[in-house]
C-alpha cells in the first residue's frame, strides 16, 4: 500500500534521519524524472515502514540541505544509516533497484 512521505524541512532534518535507516528523496517541482520516481519511494515506504523511515526534500525550499550533502542532481535518494550517508541513487531509477540498496543496508 502506498503512503505518502512526509516533507522534512531543514530544522527537523538531523532529528529526523536519527537511529536507523532514513531514505530521503530530494525532488523540485519543476524536475519531471522526480514526479515519476517520487511515486515509487511512497509505494516502497508503505512496504518497508518498520524497516525504515522515508521523507522526501523540496530542494527549492531546503537548499541548506541539499548543498550539506551535495545534492546536485534530480532526483537525488540518500539512504541514511544511523545519520551518516550509506549509499545513493541519483537520476531515474525503479522500485527493484531502491529497494535493493535499502535490504542491503538493512
Amino acid at each position: 500500500m502506498a503512503i505518502q512521505i512526509q516533507d522534512l524541512r531543514e530544522g527537523e532534518f538531523r532529528e529526523k534521519i536519527g537511529k536507523g535507516v532514513t531514505v530521503v528523496g530530494f525532488w523540485a517541482p519543476w524536475c519531471h524524472t522526480c514526479h515519476a520516481v517520487m511515486p515509487i519511494l511512497d509505494k516502497i515506504s508503505g512496504a518497508m515502514n518498520e524497516k525504515a523511515k522515508f521523507f522526501k526534500v523540496n530542494v527549492v525550499e531546503n537548499p541548506g540541505i541539499s548543498s550539506q550533502y551535495g545534492v546536485m542532481s534530480l532526483p537525488n535518494i540518500l539512504i541514511f544509516k544511523e545519520k551518516k550517508v550509506a549509499d545513493q541513487i541519483i537520476g531515474s531509477t525503479n522500485q527493484k533497484v531502491i529497494e535493493a540498496k535499502i535490504n542491503k543496508i538493512l
